[in-house]
């Protein structure tokens, strides 16, 4: 502007200037705060609104006649026509830096660090050599009618000279190393790593390099995160286990030779007042002493603890034997007080202990039992089974049930016995010996047989009447249908039903009195397995189609045939499929045939039905027993799958019952197979 030849030069020139002057207050107030410790919650706003007040009057310089009106000749130069807003707009400039050396005057003697007093002097003079050449261009050489606009150039690039001696002369640009200086960390007695922002060390203290076997120039250059692992498998240091928190923690040190040197370890950041990182300061506290004074108390303590124990236990030992003898005269005489028979046996199967209740089974006394083996007490073939689940019991450490078995005791009398027996384990989880309980089913298998040959008889004498019942019942519907209503139909076929329904349960009954007392002969023959169950299907299709279910039938290509009565296989699958059908409202049924190891075929047939209650899946094949639950409750006698097990069993077979209550059930049997039949 100062030196233009023409109006519209001056203006441009002041124009562009507004730039400056305009935002050199706010920058100077910035420069100057960032050198000193000014509160940054009252900062950011100030620096924000001063910047903002810059900007409006630079848009305004352009925009508007407010900062200047225009430009005459005088002498030399153009002066400027000042506007309304261009003298305060001189005094913001003017009040920004002021404020600022205000500031940094004010931190100059309130500080007592002779480096930031230095410091300060600087920055001080570089603020004041614009204010002061402006000053001397624009005010007193006009004044004595010199022109030398250069001069307010010169303030300001000697204000740039100065901040930059500063700079270069207070490190300022340098490293957080040189930052924190070498006095601090060099008397510091743990060892310290000073690292840069990526965590390169960029500096390390005298105990630093005696403690890693390095020398500082082999330091610097070097990650910290290599010289510091975690605790390694196997490093005899249990105590650096879960000894950490948020500030410090246990881990090694690499040294120079390979050793791992334990250590507490913790890490500072260095931050600017801005909040940006610029390094970290390491920390790391040899515990290789303290690791030993730990083991040493330690072994102290264990050793105190031995004394001690060793002295109480002579106390111990002395009152042991009696309260164990006490103990087992209480157990053995709670054991013979049992109604239940037991007894021990030992590795060799050899009685060890028998109470009151097994002598009395048996019929031999406490000594003719002790010491002896099962083939001496007991028939050879009952006694070959029994000395097998004694030794699955010994070899596998598990539970084991046995079988319903019949003998004769030592007077002739014959009883029915189911045995449970488990292992007693030694320290070493070894089976050392045998405890069995005897449960004697005699009497309740007499009232079970009782309980059959009343069944059988009732029945028998109730389906002579009810034959007769059906035929003069069947005689009177066909001479009175026609001359009834509906109504009066309906009930009699509802009465034929309840007949039918009573027929068929006196014939079950019969059947499953007949099967339980062995009173039935099986004609047993080879029978296609899956021509077998294709037909029962057959039979039941209509009640499948009306309730939309889906069946599938695995069979394997080479399944063998079964050796069966056919009309009592058919009546087991019939009971099975059809149950499945009744409890079913939607999906299938999905039946699996199978050939077994053991000569047997394996028939599986599951349904997505109700379940039954994990409480009644137990029960289900006793007498009078059915699933039930409040969705799907079906009639029904609950003899079918009684009937059914009677059945299988008299093959020789099993059947079991599987289920999950509300996702279905699964009901599966073995039958033997016809060899020459499959041949």
């Amino acid at each position: 502007m100062r030196v233009a030849t023409t109006e519209q030069a001056a203006t441009f020139g002041a124009e562009f200037a507004a730039i400056g002057w305009c935002l050199l207050g706010p920058l100077v107030f910035h420069i100057m705060t960032e050198f000193v410790d000014f509160n940054n919650r009252f900062k950011v706003p100030v620096l924000l609104c001063m910047y903002a007040i810059s900007v409006a009057l630079v848009i305004l310089t352009w925009t508007t006649e407010l900062m200047f009106k225009g430009f005459y000749k005088s002498g030399w130069e153009y002066k400027e026509i000042e506007g309304l807003l261009r003298i305060p707009s001189k005094l913001f400039v003017s009040f920004c830096v002021v404020a600022g050396l205000t500031i940094m005057v004010l931190s100059y003697f309130r500080t007592g660090i002779k480096r930031k007093k230095n410091l300060l002097v600087y920055m001080i003079i570089a603020g004041l050599l614009p204010i002061t050449s402006e000053l001397i261009s624009s005010v007193i050489l006009p004044a004595f009618g010199v022109s030398m606009p250069v001069i307010s150039f010169v303030g300001t690039i000697g204000m740039a000279v100065v901040i930059a001696f500063a700079v270069t002369r207070y490190d300022l640009l340098t490293t957080v190393a040189g930052v924190m200086g070498g006095a601090i960390i060099s008397n510091i007695n743990d060892a310290v790593f000073i690292a840069d922002p990526a965590g390169i060390i960029d500096n390390a203290n005298p105990v630093a390099e005696k403690l890693s076997g390095y020398l500082k120039g082999e330091l610097i250059g070097t990650p910290v995160s290599r010289l510091f692992v975690d605790r390694p498998p196997g490093s005899g240091h249990p105590d650096l286990e879960q000894k950490k928190d948020e500030s410090s923690k246990w881990s090694f040190l690499v040294s120079k030779e390979g050793e791992l040197i334990p250590v507490t370890r913790s890490r500072g950041d260095v931050k600017k007042r801005s909040g940006r990182e610029i390094g970290a300061v390491v920390v790391a506290h040899d515990m290789r002493e303290a690791l030993r004074l730990i083991q040493a108390e330690q072994e102290i303590k264990v050793v105190t603890a031995q004394v001690e124990e060793e002295r109480d236990r002579s106390i111990i030992l002395k009152k042991s034997h009696e309260e164990l003898k006490e103990l087992s005269d209480f157990l053995e005489s709670v054991i013979d007080n049992l109604a239940e028979p037991v007894f021990i046996k030992d590795r060799e199967l050899k009685f060890t202990f028998v109470n009151d209740a097994l002598t009395r089974l048996l019929g031999y006394s406490e000594d003719e039992i002790i010491g002896k083996e099962d083939v001496e007490i007991f028939p050879s073939r009952l006694s070959g089974i029994l000395s097998e689940n004694d030794s699955v019991v010994l070899e596998n450490s598990e539970l084991v049930y046995s079988d319903e078995r019949v003998f004769l005791d030592k007077q002739g009398a014959r009883h029915t016995i189911r045995t449970l027996k488990t292992p007693l384990k030694n320290e070493s989880g070894e089976a050392e010996f045998i405890v069995g309980v005897i449960s004697d089913l005699t009497d309740i298998k007499k009232l079970e047989k009782a309980r059959l040959d009343f069944i059988r008889v009732a029945a028998h004498e109730l389906r002579t009447p009810l034959t007769s019942l059906k035929l003069g019942f069947e005689l009177l519907t066909r001479r009175a249908r026609e001359s009834l209503d509906d109504d009066q139909n309906r009930s009699l076929d509802i009465l034929s039903l309840s007949i039918d329904r009573l027929s068929y349960l006196a014939n079950n009954l019969i059947d499953l009195a007949g099967m339980y007392a062995g009173l039935v002969t099986l004609d047993k023959k080879p029978i296609n397995t899956r021509m077998l169950i294709d037909n029962i299907l057959s039979m039941l299709e209509s009640a499948i189609n009306e309730k939309g279910l889906t069946v599938t039938v695995d069979c394997l290509p080479n399944l063998k045939h079964v050796n069966a009565d056919l009309g009592r296989l058919s009546q087991v699958l019939f009971n099975l499929i059809s149950n499945s059908i009744k409890y079913t409202s939607s999906g299938g049924l999905h039946i699996i045939a199978q050939n077994l190891e053991n000569d047997q075929i394996k028939i599986t047939i599951s349904d997505t039905g109700s379940g039954i209650p994990s409480e009644q899946i137990d029960s289900i094949f006793t007498l009078f027993t059915k699933g039930e639950c409040v969705e799907t409750a079906q009639g029904g006698t609950g003899l079918g799958l009684s009937i059914s097990k009677a059945i299988i069993e008299a093959h020789g077979g099993q059947i079991w019952a599987e289920s999950e209550f509300g996702k279905g059930s699964s009901f599966s049997f073995t039958v033997p197979t016809h060899e020459e039949a499959d041949h």
